[in-house]
């Protein structure tokens, strides 16, 4: 039995939570229904960790890394863009796991960005960041993803 833990935010469309650390990590994910992983890590899962694009192949697993440093922020191209893919993925029928390492800060900050661009005020999305992921609550992320998160607010409003 598996202790990986993770968390789906919507279900059949996106979960997140840490980084796989095994193939066992893996195949759970497949088990529960993942079909593409969204990794924000410096590096892909491929390159630091013992997968290869093999495993995620034979799974019918799509890898989309859009690498953010540890406490860092994405550019508001990148943000858009991962929530780009996430609803291509949504469309196609792929639910999404999206990690960063431990699956607060920079997984954090894309799940508030992920309900802003689905219609929802930052306050919206910090309520329910917070009902579905509780590690990922905003006044635990970096004071620098805060702040992004709040430009990011103001832009989506003009």
């Amino acid at each position: 039995m598996s202790m990986f833990k993770f968390d789906w935010i919507v279900p059949s469309v996106l979960a997140a939570g840490p980084i796989p650390s095994s193939v066992e990590d893996v195949r759970t994910l497949h088990a529960e229904g993942i079909r593409a992983i969204v990794s924000l890590t410096e590096h892909p899962l491929t390159a630091w960790r013992s997968f290869s694009a093999e495993l995620f192949a034979s799974l019918g697993i799509e890898t989309y890394h859009s690498p953010i440093e540890d406490f860092g922020i994405p550019s508001e191209a990148q943000a858009n863009a991962i929530v780009d893919y996430i609803d291509a993925m949504q469309t196609a029928g792929k639910p999404v796991y999206l990690h960063c390492h431990a699956g607060v800060g920079r997984t954090g900050t894309l799940l508030h960005v992920y309900f802003m661009r689905h219609g929802q005020s930052l306050r919206q999305a910090v309520l329910s960041v917070q009902a579905r992921r509780l590690s990922c609550y905003f006044h635990m992320l970096s004071e620098t993803q805060r702040a992004f998160l709040q430009q990011f607010a103001r832009q989506l409003s003009v």
